[in-house]
């Protein structure tokens, strides 16, 4: 890949970050699971993030990670989470793994404010919501 192209997809980015307000956007899909002991209820969120990313090649990728609500590794401040959501149908939730597979087969390279990690939230949202 040449320099300008790199040096434009950067440009891009940090133009569309610009206008959308933030770095990165996805979406965590997850259940609060809660624990009897002795005297206490203990509650965790056992979750996964979904997002899309662009790589070197400016193709889009799909991830999905285990969701960890504890400080990052690298010393940064949890992520700020924002619009939640509950969804009551476990068949939803379940089916966000497939809609990610789907999005991706048609949406194979990156382009700013039409395929990106915003358009992919969206598009998963629309699905479950």
């Amino acid at each position: 890949m040449k320099f300008s192209t790199i040096f434009s997809v950067f440009l891009a980015t940090l133009s569309v970050q610009q206008d959308y307000g933030f770095d990165h956007i996805g979406i965590i899909i997850g259940e609060v699971k809660e624990k009897a002991l002795k005297k206490k209820t203990k509650r965790d969120f056992v979750a996964q993030f979904h997002h899309l990313v662009m790589n070197k090649e400016r193709d889009t990728e799909y991830r999905h990670t285990n969701w960890e609500t504890r400080k990052q590794k690298d010393g940064k401040a949890e992520p700020k989470l924002e619009f939640l959501t509950k969804i009551n149908s476990a068949k939803k939730a379940t089916s966000v793994t497939k809609k990610g597979n789907e999005y991706i087969k048609d949406h194979k390279k990156w382009e700013a404010k039409k395929t990106d990690c915003k358009t992919f939230v969206d598009y998963i949202h629309s699905t479950i919501a």
